[in-house]
């Protein structure tokens, strides 16, 4: 149903292929003034989420895409027929470059992304990817961090397209923030969210190692608590469900309720051996201190002592933009370095609750400057706006 706001608003195809994440959800719910978002992907994205909610099929997906990628080839073989709805006026893409004779804008968290998130394959499909980011089709190119534009220079020969790298943060919608006062005597409480029901999401956002954490945690503070709202894989589960202070949502939530876990909690944990996540921001917006790594991203959306804290990342691991498949391999060494970094970061929070608090302000003061749906959506009309102008 149009909205007043949208009538007469310009029309831009989002050309996606895969799963809709908050980003993406973003741009139909809360697109820039003056646009308007539409796409036709409805069966793809639900072909992506019975892909995404199988551990065996997502790991054939990451062979088959060290191989032959499969987003390059649908744009190269499919999409050149398959052209955007009417009075549409650019093309949108979070997954593979547009080869369609149209304008187009491009989103992306690596470089890798565009060959199916594989640098072997980055490297085989090089050249044709470079020609298409340097093609005056291509009207701008949203990095998701500095991380991601460094990523970018790092894999191609971008001395004909880095006039058109943007960089463009995500973003989240603020919320009335008026912290309460929590009772003295009630435990701690840690937070960790994967905001989908894959249990192959837990490992590498950090879940294994946060268990491990808290088992130790919980022996030095017996009243800590935990609540992990992810679905976990079925051997890890076994082992720790039983843990006492651990309570475990599996199942997604009403955002009434996701919001409540927010509230009632104390700091938020983010482990990850994996690029930052929205879920860093939806924890700033409720005051959270946030304890992360410095892998990819991460350190980009929380700064170290002021608005949480940074742990130095799992010593075994390659480049995120390598491929996830050789991430998930490195993980399969444990290291308690990691662990140990945890567990001493996070006791410091447990100890000190008005440094929780100092932290929880300065990082939603942080969410209203640098990283409101606000702000976002200013980078983002000022990107359309240039990439639709008449050249």
């Amino acid at each position: 149903m149009q909205t007043a706001e949208s009538v007469g608003a310009k029309i831009v195809y989002a050309d996606i292929i895969g799963q809709e994440g908050t980003t993406t959800k973003q741009l139909f719910d809360d697109p820039p003034e003056g646009y308007r978002f539409v796409t036709r992907r409805k069966l793809s994205s639900a072909a992506a989420d019975s892909i995404y909610a199988s551990g065996n099929m997502q790991r054939l997906k990451q062979y088959a895409n060290a191989i032959c990628p499969a987003n390059l080839m649908t744009s190269l073989l499919m999409r050149r027929r398959m052209s955007p709805p009417a009075d549409t006026v650019l093309t949108y893409s979070e997954s593979t470059v547009v080869f369609r004779d149209e304008p187009w804008v491009l989103w992306l968290e690596d470089a890798t992304q565009l060959a199916g998130h594989n640098d072997g394959s980055l490297r085989r499909f090089r050249g044709v990817i470079e020609r298409a980011l340097s093609s005056p089709n291509c009207r701008g190119i949203m990095c998701h961090s500095e991380a991601a534009r460094g990523s970018l220079q790092r894999h191609l020969r971008a001395d004909s397209f880095e006039h058109k790298l943007h960089v463009m943060r995500p973003g989240w919608r603020l919320t009335p923030y008026a912290p309460t006062a929590k009772p003295a005597n009630r435990p701690v409480r840690i937070l960790f969210v994967v905001g989908s029901t894959m249990a192959c999401r837990f490992r590498i956002k950090g879940g294994l190692e946060l268990l491990q954490a808290f088992a130790v945690l919980r022996q030095r503070f017996p009243g800590l608590e935990l609540v992990v709202r992810s679905d976990v894989e079925p051997e890890i589960r076994r082992r720790y469900e039983n843990m006492p202070g651990l309570r475990i949502v599996s199942s997604l939530v009403p955002y009434e309720q996701l919001e409540k876990m927010y509230r009632e909690s104390d700091i938020y944990l983010y482990p990850a051996h994996y690029l930052g996540s929205v879920s860093v921001l939806e924890a700033m917006n409720y005051g959270l201190p946030v304890i992360t790594t410095d892998y990819y991203d991460n350190p980009e959306y929380v700064e170290d002592g002021r608005t949480g804290m940074i742990i130095p990342h799992h010593r075994h691991l390659p480049p995120w933009d390598t491929s996830e498949m050789k991430v998930r391999r490195a993980l399969e060494t444990p290291d308690p370095h990691f662990v140990k970094a945890l567990v001493e970061k996070t006791a410091v929070l447990i100890e000190n609750a008005e440094l929780r608090r100092r932290m929880g302000r300065a990082g939603r003061e942080d969410l209203e400057k640098r990283f409101s749906l606000t702000e976002k959506n200013r980078k983002l009309k000022n990107i359309l706006d240039l990439a639709v102008r008449p050249e």
